[in-house]
Order: structure tokens, then sequence, then C-alpha cells
């Protein structure tokens, strides 16, 4: 994961699981506690299949929806509940992008 924002690094997130073209009702929380452009890792209590898809809308400090959904794939599972997992971006909406990039540069710089 080049550009790597870690450390402190405490994004919130609410996701839901996606099967096809059906996003599910439920909401979930998490956090990502490292971030790329293209990947990141998110922890949280809710079991995720490997594989899963997930839509991801982040939470800014105040706990406000950045607007625009983002959704990733889970590419590798936590062996525990609560360990980080890492996902890869497949969708992410401009207005998430600058969210994203200004996540990275206050991190990385």
């Amino acid at each position: 994961m080049p550009a790597v924002a870690s450390g402190r690094l405490h994004l919130r997130v609410a996701f839901s699981r996606v099967e096809g073209k059906e996003v599910e009702d439920a909401v979930h929380e998490g956090v990502v506690v490292a971030l790329s452009r293209q990947e990141a890792a998110l922890v949280t209590e809710t079991t995720l299949d490997l594989l899963a898809c997930i839509r991801l809308a982040w939470l800014d400090v105040n706990g406000d929806v950045v607007p625009g959904e983002t959704y990733a794939r889970v590419l590798a599972c936590g062996n525990e509940p609560g360990s980080p997992m890492r996902i890869r971006f497949t969708s992410v909406p401009d207005e998430s992008a600058r969210f994203l990039a200004d996540a990275i540069e206050k991190r990385v710089s």
C-alpha cells in the first residue's frame, strides 16, 4: 500500500454488506487504522467473509456522513474478531476520494 497513513489514524465508518445488487439493511460500525488510496485496514467486531463486498459511509470528526458511498471488497480477514482486515476499494466517488486524500496527507506528512 503506497502512501500509507497509519499510526494514530482512526477514521470511523458505517458499512453494510452487499450481495449482488442488494445492500443489507443492517448498518455496522468500524474504524480504519491504516489507509492508502487503494486499500485500508478495517477493524470491526462484525464478521466479514473473505471477498465480501461492502458499502462504506465515511464519518467525519463530528460523526457526520461524508457525501458519496465507497465500495470495497475484503481481501484478508483478521484471525480474531476486532483484528484488522484488509479491504480494497472498488468504487470511490470524488467526495470520498478528497476526504481520504486529506486523511492520508495529514498522517503521511
